[in-house]
């Protein structure tokens, strides 16, 4: 994918060193603002991970990131436009932009930390794309039986409810492996 303007990269020194994500506080139709800072895992930042499917190239967006212009996927401009608060910035480490994509060095090292970084963060946030008409009764029904047994004595009561989680995880999050690695690390998980 193209950008508007060469994403810059200020190399990773240390071998803890990551790059997190501000996501500046916006609502509505504001531009989605960001900075990227350098921080060690060693230093015990607090953060939060984000857990989603890249998605196709086609219709790119824009968000700026350190006032400059960048192109990023439709479905993380959507992820960062939800996850967006009003009055506070959100820290986030985010693969797409926390990594130097360009860097084959790099990119294999931080792939490499990615258990790390994914067990590190204080959640892990999944975003499984912009919701549709089933999706709310699909997350009332997964929060409402938290277990197998509750599960199969109300799947022949509610089908309706039962087609709309169905639906939830056909979505392509579920497609990617490297999911496992992302919730099965992480201290909590925010869908």
């Amino acid at each position: 994918m193209s950008t508007s303007v060469a994403a810059e990269y200020a190399s990773l020194r240390e071998k803890d060193e990551i790059r997190l994500l501000d996501l500046l506080p916006g609502s509505g139709s504001e531009p989605i603002r960001c900075t990227l800072r350098h921080v060690k895992l060693s230093d015990s930042i607090q953060y939060e991970a984000l857990s989603y499917a890249w998605g196709t190239d086609t219709d790119a967006k824009e968000i700026l990131i350190d006032s400059k212009a960048r192109l990023i996927r439709q479905n993380l401009w959507f992820a960062l436009k939800y996850l967006r608060k009003r009055g506070v910035p959100r820290v986030l480490w985010i693969d797409a932009l926390c990594i130097n994509q360009t860097d084959d060095g790099e990119r294999g090292h931080q792939v490499r930390q990615m258990g790390t970084i994914y067990s590190c963060a204080t959640s892990v946030c999944v975003w499984l794309g912009l919701p549709d008409s089933s999706s709310y009764g699909a997350m009332m029904m997964l929060r409402e039986t938290p277990t197998f047994d509750s599960m199969r004595s109300s799947f022949t009561a509610d089908r309706f409810k039962w087609h709309s989680v169905a639906r939830l995880f056909e979505r392509q999050y579920w497609t990617r492996l490297w999911i496992i690695q992302e919730i099965v690390l992480a201290a909590k998980v925010n869908v």
